[in-house]
C-alpha cells in the first residue's frame, strides 16, 4: 500500500511490477546479484522518503514556524519598550524577591557584557574571580539595574530574531519545486553504478547510464520533465563532491 501523501510531503517512489522488473533486467543485463542490489537501492530511497514525510508531517510548517516567530518578536518588542519606558516605575513596583531574581538569572560573562568589567569586578580588579561572582552581588545588581538587565536580555533575545525575519522576508522562495526525490534516486544509482550497471562514472554520465537512468525513473513514477540533464546535472555534482574530499575516480 502507497503511504498517503500530503501536499507538502514529497513523492513516494512506486517500486516496478515484477513484469516491468523482469524487463529492466533483460534490457540492462542484469546479473542476479547486481538486480539484487538494484531493488535494495530502489527500496532503501522509498524507505528515506517515507521517514522524511513522517518526520515532517510531526513538524509545524515554515509558514507557521515563520507566523509564530512574527508573533514571537513582536511580545519581545513590546516588552522591550515598555520596561524602557518604565523602568524607573517597574524598579519600585518590583517586588525585591524579584529584582533578585533577575540578578541570579544572568551569568557573569552576560553581566559583563551589560555593565562592564569595572563597574561588575571592580577598577582595581578587572578579572573574573576563579570562583565567579557570588550570588549576593548578582542580586545586589538585580535590585540596581533589575529593569535594565531585562531590557538588555529581551534585546539580545530579539536581535538574532530580527535578522532572520529580514532575511525570510527578502528571500526569494518562488520558482519551479526541486525535484528532491529524482535527484535522491540518480544519486544513490550513480554511488552504486559500477557494482550494479558496469559503468564507472566520471564528471560526464556516459549514454547507457543516461538511458537507464532514464528508464527508472520512469518506473518508479517520477516526473520524466527534463529527467536526462538531471541525471548528467547529479553525476557531474557527485563528481565534484568525491574530487574535493579527496577520492579519486576512474574515468569510463
Amino acid at each position: 500500500m502507497r503511504p498517503k501523501q500530503t501536499s507538502s510531503s514529497l513523492p513516494v517512489i512506486t517500486i516496478p511490477s515484477e513484469e516491468k522488473w523482469e524487463a529492466l533486467i533483460e534490457y540492462a543485463s542484469l546479473t542476479p546479484r547486481a538486480a539484487r542490489m538494484l531493488q535494495q537501492v530502489l527500496l532503501d530511497v522509498r524507505e528515506q522518503i517515507i521517514r522524511y514525510n513522517q518526520t515532517r508531517a510531526s513538524r509545524p510548517d515554515r509558514n507557521t514556524i515563520v507566523r509564530r516567530m512574527k508573533e514571537f518578536e513582536k511580545a519581545l518588542a513590546k516588552i522591550e519598550s515598555f520596561t524602557s519606558t518604565h523602568s524607573g516605575i517597574l524598579a519600585d513596583a518590583f517586588p525585591t524577591e524579584c529584582l533578585w531574581n533577575i540578578g541570579l538569572l544572568f551569568s557573569d560573562e552576560a553581566l559583563s557584557s551589560f555593565l562592564g568589567k569595572k563597574q561588575l569586578y571592580g577598577r582595581r580588579t578587572k578579572k573574573r574571580p576563579a570562583a565567579g561572582l557570588p550570588d549576593y552581588k548578582k542580586r545586589t545588581l538585580g535590585l540596581t539595574h533589575g529593569p535594565q538587565l531585562i531590557q538588555h536580555f529581551i534585546r539580545t533575545l530579539r536581535k538574532p530574531l530580527t535578522d532572520f525575519l529580514e532575511i525570510e522576508r527578502r528571500e526569494n522562495r518562488g520558482g519551479r519545486p526541486q525535484q528532491a526525490v529524482r535527484d535522491l534516486l540518480i544519486t544513490e544509482l550513480a554511488n552504486n553504478s559500477e557494482e550494479i550497471f558496469g559503468i564507472v562514472l566520471s564528471s560526464h554520465a556516459p549514454k547507457r547510464f543516461l538511458d537507464l537512468g532514464e528508464i527508472i525513473i520512469k518506473m518508479c513514477g517520477l516526473s520524466m520533465h527534463g529527467a536526462k540533464p538531471a541525471i548528467a546535472r547529479n553525476v557531474a555534482r557527485r563528481y565534484r563532491t568525491l574530487k574535493r574530499a579527496g577520492i579519486g575516480q576512474k574515468h569510463s
